[in-house]
């Protein structure tokens, strides 16, 4: 028997098993004026729509539940 780390979406390509060791979670940082600008409010909106949730949920091991939430919003 062989073990390796890797992400669940790559085994699931190649159809091995996959046992979760930790949950990450991936934070975008942005100055906060940033964030009402065109190019943020477009790429928030197209994370949040259909096709990306579509993908997303295509590749596996991935939840994007709480994508766009502000975790911290200070001076």
């Amino acid at each position: 028997m062989q073990a390796g780390l890797g992400i669940a979406t790559v085994a699931h390509q190649y159809r091995l098993g996959f046992v979760p060791l930790v949950v990450e979670r991936y934070d975008l940082a942005i100055w906060r004026a940033a964030y009402f600008e065109a190019p943020v409010q477009k790429l928030l909106t197209f994370a949040r729509g259909d096709r990306f949730a579509e993908r997303a949920k295509a590749l596996t091991g991935y939840d994007i539940s709480g994508l766009g939430s502000v975790h911290y919003n200070a001076p």
